[in-house]
C-alpha cells in the first residue's frame, strides 16, 4: 500500500491510542488545527501497522508514545512531527515550529524525556471519542 497512492497528499498522524498524552494530543490537533487537514490512525490499527511497516517504523515506535507524521511520502516522528503539525495550526500555536532551529538530537531528548514521564505528569490514556464530522478522518474508524 503506497502512501501517496491511497492518501493523496493528506498529511497522516499516527498516534498510540493506548498513550493517554497521544489522545490528548490528537484532540488539541482538532481543536487548533487551521482547518481539517490531518486524517488520523491509531498504530495499532491495521491501518497504522501497515503505515509503520511500509516507512520501518514499526520497531521504532514500539511502547515508545511517539507520534509519527506522514506527509508528502515521508515519515517524521518524535519532535519533528510535532513542530511539522504545529507548524499548521492557528497562531499563536504555529509559532512553535521555530523551534526547528534548535538541533534535533536536543530536541528529541526533551521528546523522549516527556514521553518516558508521560504518566507520572498526570495524563493517563482516555478515550478519544470524535464528533461524526470528526470520525471521517480517523482511518481506522471508517
Amino acid at each position: 500500500m503506497a502512501c501517496d497512492a491511497q492518501w493523496g497528499q493528506v498529511p497522516i498522524v499516527l498516534y498510540d491510542g493506548a498513550c493517554g498524552l497521544c489522545v490528548r494530543s490528537v484532540q488539541w490537533i482538532l481543536t487548533h488545527e487551521r482547518g481539517p487537514e490531518f486524517v488520523f490512525a491509531s498504530q495499532t490499527s491495521s491501518v497504522g501497522k501497515g503505515l509503520l511497516d511500509e516507512f520501518g517504523l514499526a520497531a521504532a515506535t514500539a511502547g515508545e508514545g511517539t507520534m509519527v507524521l506522514i506527509d508528502g511520502g515521508r515519515a517524521y516522528v518524535r519532535s519533528d512531527a510535532a513542530l511539522r503539525i504545529a507548524g499548521r495550526m492557528r497562531a499563536p500555536w504555529r509559532w512553535l515550529a521555530l523551534w526547528r532551529v534548535v538541533p534535533r538530537p536536543m530536541r528529541d531528548w526533551v521528546y523522549r524525556k516527556v514521553a518516558r514521564n508521560r504518566h507520572r505528569l498526570g495524563v493517563e490514556a482516555g478515550c478519544l471519542v470524535p464528533t461524526e464530522e470528526q470520525r471521517l478522518r480517523f482511518l481506522d474508524l471508517r
